[in-house]
């Protein structure tokens, strides 16, 4: 499957946690959230993904003219 998909954007951020080293505060505030809530966030953050995924391939395809 070659499309645009497989231009993917490392991200890092310095805040990758495992589920064990996760604070209690973010784990009573998962909890404590609806169902609703979850996939509005998921969806959200899904948007936000391909948005920024979608402009990292337009600069990639721009560095690549410029270069070219």
């Amino acid at each position: 499957m070659s499309t645009s998909d497989d231009c993917q954007v490392p991200v890092k951020d310095g805040q990758t946690a495992l589920p064990a080293q996760t604070a209690p505060e973010e784990m009573y505030w998962l909890r404590h959230m609806s169902r609703e809530e979850l996939l509005e966030k998921l969806v959200s953050l899904r948007d936000d993904f391909y948005t920024v995924k979608k402009f990292s391939c337009r600069q990639e395809d721009k560095d690549k003219k410029i270069t070219n």
